[in-house]
């Protein structure tokens, strides 16, 4: 995306299908697959980060690279503890985390965000 918005671009999420195909193609092929619920991380390769931009001070580069280490040696959670709704209600207590089917069905905004979410 940076082709199109060169001096508002910073970097984005990545998402490498290819890793995951290949794992199912093999499996397919093995005879082994089965149906299942597939949550990849960063860790997998999956998961990826595009090129920081220029524009980003090597400082924040440097932390987003020691964040995205920490994320995949399983060293932290991006929605952990504690998470409060826009009315102040703990939605996520300390020392909690999300399972996937509360990450896959969020359906809020938190503390400090204005606007509503349409019924």
């Amino acid at each position: 995306m940076c082709q199109y918005a060169p001096k508002a671009f910073l970097t984005a999420p990545i998402w490498d299908w290819g890793v995951l195909y290949k794992q199912l193609a093999t499996q397919v092929h093995d005879g082994t697959w089965k149906a299942e619920s597939i949550w990849w991380g960063m860790e997998t390769g999956i998961v990826k980060l595009a090129p920081i931009s220029d524009k980003v001070p090597q400082k924040i580069k440097d932390l987003v690279a020691e964040k995205q280490k920490a994320l995949m040696e399983h060293k932290m959670q991006v929605f952990a503890d504690p998470i409060k709704g826009q009315d102040g209600k703990v939605l996520l207590a300390a020392g909690k985390s999300f399972n996937d089917r509360e990450l896959l069905s969020m359906n809020f905004f938190i503390e400090g965000v204005q606007g509503t979410i349409p019924e």
